[in-house]
């Protein structure tokens, strides 16, 4: 009876199994097909362009007109086939009429391409394709040559072309029929359609079943310890992220960039100091420049076509030059990852994307060990911080060459240390665990300007029984404050001073608001931060959680929004029957609390002196990621035994948190593929 029994309960397990497979079979089979139907079909269809000359200033227009005569451009083809041209006109007529003769030549003479377009065909500042009628192969350095003319246009009427003025180039000029040169048409190569977003596609697709399948059978079949769900979701969710999102779309990463290659120069026995140029090679500079300008804003979905065939490449020249952006002064260690990424790639001959992208890949896991040994070691509330590494935000800072992530696992290290003495097991403190402390204070002194040191109040929390004796934890808490503040005067009091000290607000061209301001003018202060906390807060809010990605311009859904939030509050209720310790008490939640509005108030005044113009209503430049490193601490004060559950929720919580992550590249996705949607 009992054989029997068992087998009815294996039998009902494998039937729960196969129904919960077909059904997260049947979710992902609608989200790739929508995805593939909204975003995938038409831009494999669709043609690859690049322009052929690189704008050094505003753009401006050459008029075409029935007297201009042809108009003549040289351009020598960067690309190894060509299928055709982009031009991007605007048309100035209320009743267009006439006629433009577009005509493309080799390097021979012989026409590529001839057709008189009618004017009212064309549409104002969108591009106007000019395809072969056959594939042009090895076109790479050919130099070759476009007219173009208008013809029975009206009296008074004009069709304009898109030009970049003062670009010097060989082939890089045009004249009209006195021979005058007036700059150059902006020519975008056309060099095949987007196959390679088969791959893309394939990709995210590969992803969304190893995500959504990988946590299924890891939290309810497999049951793993909470820790290691997290080590294997973090790396994995990191990597896409670092994927999906291309160079330089992430806050300052151009900075970043710079900085640790900086660093990376001195690991190779180069001179490199902060505030001076940066040398670099000129496969790694290309790179950069890149970055800087393909934002997702502007969006470069060719950016998965380098990322593809040029990942793991070998870099083809091995100059250098010297830079004229300049190294950050932000602290080494921050940058231990990307900087390992970026000179593992130069000592092994790599091309500057692939040192790119190792630098994203080494920062991603460098935080992962990082938050894994926190979240293994915190003795409650793990969920918490499962949460809040996983929110969007995070997982982009985690996935660029930030270094938010490192600062973030920086804090976790030392509040969680804090978190285990007061609650774990042991009853003294080791050396092992004075360490942790005191290595991670003093490292958190060198970040963000000392903006998160209030954190080392905690350490007062710690019992004296964890001590030999009391005079031993005031030496500890003594020394490691001493070690603290060394750290925050070496490595970040100077750019504090010098920013706090600006006359002027670079971007305002105004001067800051002043310590001796707040003193004159405390009703007017009141009101400034009254006017940032109605006017803000949504979306410092929206920022902590990734309402905005990119260069805040990649948009997700406030109904999505609202999904992590939910995640991260349902994460923060007591749960009666597995915890094996009680709530925070009062007067450590008083204290938690008070260390937690000091880093605001200090995150705001940073804000406030450097950033924020005085005649600002509000005070500018506040953003959500610098408030996530508190979010741990903020959770251990809102716990309580008034709201409570009586069944933990974690594995519904992070099957959610995938799903939810997969709905975030599809965002991320409609920003890319804007211009085909």
């Amino acid at each position: 009876m009992a054989l029997e029994q068992g087998n009815n309960t294996k039998r009902q397990a494998q039937r729960k199994l196969i129904l919960h497979c077909i059904l997260i079979l049947g979710a992902l089979f609608m989200v790739i097909y929508f995805v593939k139907e909204k975003f995938f079909d038409q831009a494999i269809t669709n043609f690859t362009s690049e322009s052929i000359f690189i704008a050094v200033s505003d753009d401006e227009f050459y008029l075409l007109e029935e007297d201009s005569g042809p108009l003549v451009q040289e351009f020598e083809v960067t690309t190894d086939v060509l299928w055709g041209l982009e031009l991007e006109f605007a048309r100035r007529q209320e009743n267009p009429q006439g006629t433009i003769e577009m005509v493309v030549c080799d390097d021979m003479g012989v026409e590529l391409f001839n057709e008189n377009i009618p004017i009212s065909t064309i549409s104002n500042n969108v591009k106007q394709r000019l395809i072969f009628q056959q594939v042009v192969p090895d076109t790479k350095g050919k130099v070759y040559t476009l007219k173009l003319h208008v013809r029975d246009i009206a009296a008074g009427d004009s069709l304009e072309v898109f030009a970049n003025r003062r670009v010097e180039y060989p082939h890089g000029t045009f004249s009209d029929a006195s021979g005058k040169l007036k700059g150059n048409i902006r020519i975008e190569q056309v060099y095949g359609q987007n196959t390679y977003m088969r791959k893309v596609f394939y990709g995210f697709c590969l992803a969304a079943v190893l995500l959504s399948y990988g946590l299924y059978f890891s939290i309810f079949v497999k049951k793993c310890k909470l820790e290691t769900i997290f080590l294997l979701f973090v790396i994995f969710i990191g990597l896409t992220y670092a994927a999906v999102m291309g160079p330089g779309s992430v806050p300052d990463e151009d900075y970043h960039y710079r900085t640790a290659y900086g660093y990376s120069n001195l690991l190779l026995g180069k001179e490199a100091v902060s505030g001076a140029p940066v040398e670099m090679a000129v496969t790694d500079y290309e790179v950069y420049q890149f970055g800087r300008a393909h934002s997702m804003s502007a969006v470069q979905s060719d950016t998965y076509q380098h990322l593809l065939s040029d990942f793991g490449g070998r870099a083809t020249r091995t100059e250098t030059i010297v830079t004229k952006e300049t190294m950050g002064g932000a602290v080494a260690y921050l940058y231990i990852g990307q900087v390992a990424g970026i000179t593992i790639a130069r000592l092994g001959g790599f091309n500057g994307l692939t040192g790119y992208y190792l630098g994203r890949i080494f920062n991603v896991l460098i935080f992962a060990l990082m938050a894994f040994w926190s979240i293994k070691k915190l003795p409650i509330y793990k969920m918490s911080m499962f949460a809040i590494c996983l929110f969007p935000m995070t997982v982009q800072l985690i996935g660029s060459l930030s270094y938010d992530s490192i600062i973030l696992g920086i804090a976790l290290v030392l509040f969680t240390q804090i978190m285990a003495l007061l609650y774990g097991e042991s009853k003294v403190a080791s050396k092992k665990d004075l360490f942790v402390l005191a290595f991670a204070s003093i490292l958190l002194g060198g970040c963000k300007g000392g903006a998160y040191v209030p954190l080392l109040i905690l350490l007062a929390l710690i019992p004296v029984s964890y001590f030999k004796s009391k005079r031993h934890k005031v030496g500890f808490i003594t020394g490691v404050s001493l070690g603290t503040i060394l750290m925050f005067l070496v490595t970040a009091a100077t750019t504090v001073s010098s920013s706090i000290g600006d006359t002027v607000v670079g971007w305002a061209d105004k001067p800051p608001y002043t310590i001796s301001w707040i003193i004159q003018n405390p009703l007017e202060f009141m009101q400034l931060i009254m006017n940032t906390i109605f006017e803000n807060s949504d979306g410092i809010i929206g920022s902590i959680f990734g309402k905005e990605l990119g260069w805040f311009n990649v948009p997700l859904q406030w109904l999505m929004i609202w999904g992590f939030i939910g995640i991260f509050l349902l994460s923060c209720i007591y749960v009666t029957d597995t915890s094996k310790t009680p709530p925070v008490k009062v007067k450590q939640k008083r204290a938690i609390f008070a260390v937690v509005i000091l880093v605001v108030a200090m995150v705001v005044a940073a804000m406030m002196f450097s950033w924020t113009p005085i005649d600002s209503p509000v005070i500018t430049g506040i953003q959500g990621r610098y408030l996530i490193p508190i979010l741990l601490p903020l959770v251990f004060c809102l716990k309580n035994e008034t709201l409570t559950l009586q069944r933990s929720l974690d594995d519904k919580l992070i099957f959610a948190l995938g799903w939810f992550h997969i709905l975030t590249i599809i965002n991320i996705f409609a920003r890319v593929f804007a211009p085909w949607i």
